[in-house]
């Protein structure tokens, strides 16, 4: 499976914002460019669907920016990657549109095993869990 361009600067941004205080004041989207190098305009269109999923709000005014919607240790890597691409879909033939074969396929169980692996790895990882992850590697 491969995660799209969209998908890995969503956590990318996500971490920023995280290690940012985003979790308790609004980070502006010049600073989360400015720590991942991510163009403002890129870093728009991402968090426009970011928080239509309620990942994330916006606060306006002159202290205004990004606050994560939920608690760090609720969002989770597999919610991004289903808001920026959808399901996790190893190949075509998990669903029934994607393969004439799906239901008679004698290994499609693989691909529903791999589908699993991948969802389940993805949920047991928060922006809590990268954010001190970092912080124990710096020694901080």
């Amino acid at each position: 499976m491969r995660v799209t361009t969209r998908s890995r600067y969503a956590i990318r941004a996500l971490y920023a914002l995280a290690i940012a205080g985003g979790d308790k004041n609004p980070v502006s989207l010049k600073k989360i460019s400015e720590m991942e190098s991510i163009s403002m305009k890129y870093l728009e269109r991402l968090f426009s669907n970011l928080i239509k999923a309620g990942i994330v709000n916006s606060i306006r005014g002159v202290y205004g920016g990004y606050v994560f919607n939920k608690p760090l240790n609720e969002v989770t890597l597999l919610d991004v990657v289903e808001v920026m691409d959808g399901n996790i879909k190893p190949v075509d033939c998990i669903d029934d549109e994607g393969c004439e074969r799906a239901e008679s396929c004698s290994i499609n169980w693989i691909w529903f095993e791999l589908k699993n692996i991948i969802e389940n790895y993805l949920s047991k990882i928060t922006f809590y869990d990268l954010v001190h992850k970092k912080k124990n590697l710096m020694g901080v």
